[in-house]
């Protein structure tokens, strides 16, 4: 149950709720309505909802109730010929329910309200010209709405806008004869979009990009012949994926690199564990697994930092007598570095003339993370976490809650796993999934260092705990001294409220 099912029933004025005084007991005798759950004089809206929605009939006599909740649930379900008065409404609530359901032409002065939500849901209902006020909006989520229903051809109107969120979105729709001029957007997630548009012959123009992420997005579609420069990419990634697609080419094989470096790193997944044990084991050298650091001495010595004795220490090993030195990183651990203008690197020409015949194992299938019924922690912008101070499974609710409401993943501590409240898929820490997400929540956990080894590259950490002198607090960006149990619900109740209108809107 919510909390908005465990509220007292009161009224818009802060009475409580008495059944015999209201108007609709012939309803109320026929199952129509209960007070506390579907009721017209409750000061809920969703239980105000509800009434209204059983009872749509009567949506036309409450549109100059003097609660707003109720005048905006009525909006919602009232004749349409009833809703243009609404439109001068004193709250942006109502004046937005009614914006969303009149006919467009009525609704034109609307993009122009001094409320943001009502302007959201103009920009929402509009099209064509009538979306023009909407370009220069202060609001990005008025902007970003209006251009998703913008005629393609009023699309060059938005590519410089302010925001790279809504310029993404451009990037995402422009016709492909504009798409090369936004290879020059200054933020590199607009100019992945445009890499993942761009027609194969212009993807040149991005083969030097600055950022990691836009060169990868490259190496996945431009021409095998295109990719040889890709081959002394700084970043590992973009190197084995530009070796992988040539070597698929056998007039290309002869730009191949095969010389064993000094360190070779790997990550530590399942398979990366796998493959770095089995060539250490035949290059008869050492293994530092599951690093969450990784440096080089003056002397040329991978120094591999791992969490040991239980997570209680951080260590660092280094292999000195042997070569190749090797170590798996957990995913998602290490920083993006910054790039390297005018990093080259030697290539060596090699032909290992293999043979699939003396290849004794094959690739059957391969499942991906998307298709995966398992949690993907690693790569969530959003996660909600929780931890022993939640005291009970039934608690855990409020973080899957909170997490419903953000669109975002949830997740917990060990012990969570331990006591049968999560299962380990949604384990974050040392022994569990390393994140770095945007946002991360953390309610009712400590903070040892075993949770925080998989927790402090994320860009924002907000810790909630009862003890000030959690050690969660040491790394959080911001910390909340409070009762999870208590604050989370309201939480929910806080972004609900202000995500409401925008789900309307889209």
């Amino acid at each position: 149950m919510t909390e908005d099912d465990l509220a007292a029933a009161l009224d818009w004025k802060g009475k409580p709720v008495r059944c015999r005084e209201c108007e609709h007991l012939a309803i109320n005798a026929a199952g129509l309505c209960a007070k506390g759950k579907a009721c017209i004089r409750d000061r809920r809206a969703r239980r105000v909802e509800r009434f209204l929605r059983g009872n749509q009939e009567l949506a036309d006599h409450y549109l100059d109730h003097p609660y707003f909740e109720v005048r905006a649930g009525a909006a919602r379900y009232a004749n349409l010929f009833l809703l243009p008065p609404l439109l001068a409404d004193p709250e942006a609530e109502v004046r937005a329910m009614a914006t969303l359901r009149l006919p467009q032409e009525r609704i034109k002065a609307m993009i122009h309200d001094p409320d943001t939500d009502v302007r959201i849901a103009a920009a929402a209902r509009l099209t064509g010209r009538d979306l023009l006020p909407a370009i220069k909006d202060s609001a990005y989520m008025v902007r970003l709405t209006a251009l998703r229903r913008m005629p393609v051809e009023m699309l060059p109107l938005v590519r410089h806008d302010p925001d790279p969120e809504v310029r993404a979105w451009v990037a995402r729709r422009i016709d492909f004869a504009a798409l090369p001029d936004m290879c020059f957007d200054p933020d590199p997630l607009v100019r992945r979009e445009v890499a993942a548009r761009l027609p194969l012959a212009q993807l040149g123009l991005l083969l030097n990009d600055s950022d990691f992420r836009v060169r990868y997005a490259v190496a996945e579609r431009i021409a095998e012949e295109d990719l040889v420069p890709l081959l002394s990419d700084p970043e590992e990634p973009i190197r084995e994926l530009a070796r992988e697609r040539i070597a698929k080419v056998a007039s290309l094989a002869k730009h191949l690199e095969t010389e064993s470096p000094a360190g070779r790193p790997a990550v530590s997944l399942n398979l990366g564990r796998d493959l770095a044990g089995s060539v250490a084991t035949t290059l008869q050298t050492g293994l530092t697994a599951d690093c969450t650091e990784l440096a080089i001495d003056d002397e040329g010595s991978l120094a591999a930092t791992r969490p040991t004795f239980g997570g209680s220490l951080l260590c660092t090993i280094f292999t000195l007598n042997f070569r190749p030195q090797m170590a798996t990183v957990r995913p998602r651990v290490l920083e993006m570095p910054e790039p390297a203008p005018g990093r080259t690197g030697r290539i060596i020409e090699h032909d290992p003339k293999l043979v699939e015949a003396d290849i004794i194992t094959k690739v059957l299938d391969f499942i991906a993370d998307r298709d995966s019924n398992m949690a993907a922690l690693p790569y969530a912008d959003i996660i909600v976490a929780g931890g022993l101070g939640l005291h009970s499974a039934e608690n855990f609710q409020l973080v899957k809650q909170l997490a419903e409401v953000l669109g975002a993943e949830y997740g917990g501590s060990r012990p969570l796993v331990q006591k049968g409240w999560i299962t380990a898929d949604r384990q974050i820490g040392q022994t569990g999934k390393t994140v770095r997400p945007k946002l991360y929540i953390a309610a009712g956990i400590s903070g040892a260092i075993q949770h925080r080894v998989g927790v402090e590259g994320a860009d924002m950490i907000v810790a909630i705990n009862t003890d000030p002198n959690a050690p969660i607090f040491e790394f959080a960006h911001l910390g909340i001294v409070a009762d999870a149990v208590t604050l989370l619900p309201a939480l929910t109740e806080a972004f609900a409220a202000r995500l409401r209108i925008n789900r309307l809107a889209s």
